[in-house]
Order: structure tokens, then sequence, then C-alpha cells
């Protein structure tokens, strides 16, 4: 009994442990103290969703995530899913990868199709494998008169081999809308019908650190560079910021 008793004491020293110190190397950073809790919404938990929530994470954000699909097998290439998530609601498996990785982070997961009635947010992020989601998304977004100087809709799209990155604000609302009427050839090939998981992850990590750039910048922390739209070809290793299909 005693000794069960101290087993119990320790394991939970060492979790204290861990959740104090697991974010110490970024603390020190001067975006930090601001995107620590900031909320951010998230709409899609698949290929894309999923590696930026765990990625936004990390900055320190708390995220509400939306996603009513189910991860399946054919997921476990492109997505963060493992194989005892197969089955499961996407948005609840993926907050409890985030409690296993972030567990700082307060994450709400919406197990629901995202519609002009869900709730929106100065910051939003979408990375579903339609265009007409990332429409919804926002519609309701720039609905919203933001006074928070925080604001940006981030919208993530990839394909097998390509990467896009939109960092919109409310005056590039009508450059972003022609952006949804491409053909249904773009829409197929450049979604996410096939991903990788290197693909989606780099996808990720240009998201969180365009967030990170755009809250220092709007916060006076620093001139960082978030360039409304980006195009890395993965194969031919090129990065452009021309959108050339419209």
């Amino acid at each position: 009994m005693i000794l069960y008793i101290t087993l119990i004491h320790f394991q939970k020293k060492t979790w204290c442990i861990h959740m104090s110190n697991y974010m110490q190397r970024q603390s020190g950073a001067t975006w930090y103290p601001i995107l620590k809790g900031l909320e951010v919404i998230i709409v899609g938990a698949g290929g894309l969703g999923s590696f930026i929530s765990l990625s936004v994470s990390r900055l320190g954000c708390d995220i509400t995530l939306f996603d009513y699909d189910n991860y399946e097998s054919h997921n476990l290439t492109g997505q963060l899913v493992s194989h005892n998530q197969v089955g499961m609601n996407k948005a609840n498996a993926i907050k409890d990868t985030i409690s296993m990785f972030t567990p700082s982070c307060n994450l709400d997961a919406i197990p629901e199709k995202y519609t002009s009635d869900s709730i929106t947010g100065p910051i939003v992020i979408v990375g579903p494998d339609n265009n007409e989601a990332r429409k919804i998304a926002f519609d309701n977004w720039v609905s919203v008169n933001w006074e928070n100087p925080n604001a940006i809709f981030l919208d993530a799209r990839s394909g097998w081999d390509v990467i896009e990155i939109f960092c919109v604000t409310k005056k590039d609302a009508d450059w972003y809308y022609n952006t949804l009427l491409a053909s249904d050839s773009y829409a197929e090939e450049s979604c996410s019908t096939k991903q990788t998981t290197y693909c989606v992850q780099m996808a990720a990590s240009f998201i969180a650190n365009y967030l990170k750039n755009h809250i220092s910048y709007v916060n006076g922390i620093g001139a960082y560079d978030v360039p409304r739209y980006t195009n890395y070809n993965l194969t031919l290793m090129e990065l452009s910021n021309d959108l050339e299909y419209l």
C-alpha cells in the first residue's frame, strides 16, 4: 500500500515537471506571450487540419476544431491518425492526440460539419478538401467587422507534391473569393484527394509560421513578412508568391 501511494506520488510529480518544462525552449521567444492562449478556429481535421492543429498547438494557442467525418484506414497515409483511431470522429481523435503532444492546449472538438451557423473568430484556419467549405468559413469570417488587430484568415491547400497557402485580410476579400471559383479540375488535383505526410506537414509548418509572423507584426514586435499567397512545389523545390491561375 505504501509502495503504491509512493508510486502515484512519483508519477504525479514527474507529470508536473513535464507540464512546467515541455514548452520552456520557446517560452523566451518575443511572440510566445502573445500567442499563448490565443483562440484559433480550425475547419477540417484531415491531412492538413490534423497537422495544422499540432503545429498551432505548439505555438501555445488554444483551438476550436471542426470535423464531422470519421478516420478510415486509407487516411493513415497522409493524416495524423494512429491505427487505433480508425473509426473515430476526426475532431475527437485529434483532441486525444493533442492532449498527448501538447497537454497545455485547450482544444474544443466539434464533431459537426462547419456551416453558415457555426461560430467564427478573429483567427480562422481552413484545410478542407473542397472550396465550398472554404467559402462558408470565409463568408462567416468576413461578415464580422473585426476590431481585433490579430484578425486573419489562413487557407492551406495541398496536392501530391504542391502546397498553397493563402493569408487573407479583409482588404483581400474579393481577390480571395476569386480563388474559390477555380475549375473542378483544380479542386480535384490540388485539394486533399491525394496527400503525402511530408507535404501536409510542410503546409502545416507554413501556416504556423505565417500565423506567428502575422501576430508578431500587428503587435509591433517585429517586421515579419506575411505574403498573401505562397506556392511551393516540393518536387522542383520552387517557391513562388505569384498566383498564376487567376
